[in-house]
């Protein structure tokens, strides 16, 4: 890990970010898959293809720990390097709450399997309706405090450029 760390030394912070919004990007293309993959998986029912799908599971485990890993490196150049404690909080935000879109995505993926193998009981189904609306809202909550936080980050840099030159203190340190 301290040879990754080296590939974010000494960048700009606007680097960093923009680095940030490109793990954002490969984790919207991993979210991807792994539905993908599971609804496969689930087409399969009842004759599941279970090592298919667990090998799927190790591998999107694996891309989300290494975005994770870069996103916590990138947070802790923004604190150490920059002084941008405030911007490190805000990737620090995002990170929880992508925790818990991916805790409910598992949780869902669970209810949709075991509603698919007991179509006959309705608190299976009920069950994935209850999930699908707490996903539902945790992706919204993850979305809204996307665009706060981008909001906030491009008010820094807008206010970074007015005052290059000038004396200007940080206003979100």
């Amino acid at each position: 890990m301290a040879e990754e760390n080296k590939g974010f030394e000494g960048l700009p912070a606007k680097e960093l970010l923009k680095r940030f919004h490109s793990l954002q990007g490969e984790r919207v293309e991993t979210y991807g898959l792994f539905e993908e993959g599971f609804q496969a998986y689930l087409n399969g029912a009842p004759n599941y293809n279970f090592p298919m799908y667990k090998q799927l599971v190790h591998e999107i485990t694996q891309t989300f720990s290494k975005i994770s890993q870069d996103i916590i490196l990138i947070t802790n150049q923004l604190e150490d390097n920059h002084n941008l404690t405030s911007i490190a909080s805000i990737v620090t935000g995002i990170q929880n709450n992508e925790k818990e879109k991916l805790e409910k995505t598992v949780k869902l993926q669970l209810a949709r399997q075991n509603a698919t193998d007991n179509p006959e009981d309705s608190s299976f189904k009920e069950e994935e309706i209850d999930l699908k609306q707490r996903y539902r809202y945790c992706s919204v909550k993850c979305f809204t405090f996307l665009l706060a936080s981008a909001s906030e980050i491009t008010l820094y840099f807008k206010w970074q450029r007015q005052c290059t030159g000038l004396s200007c203190q940080r206003s979100l340190v």
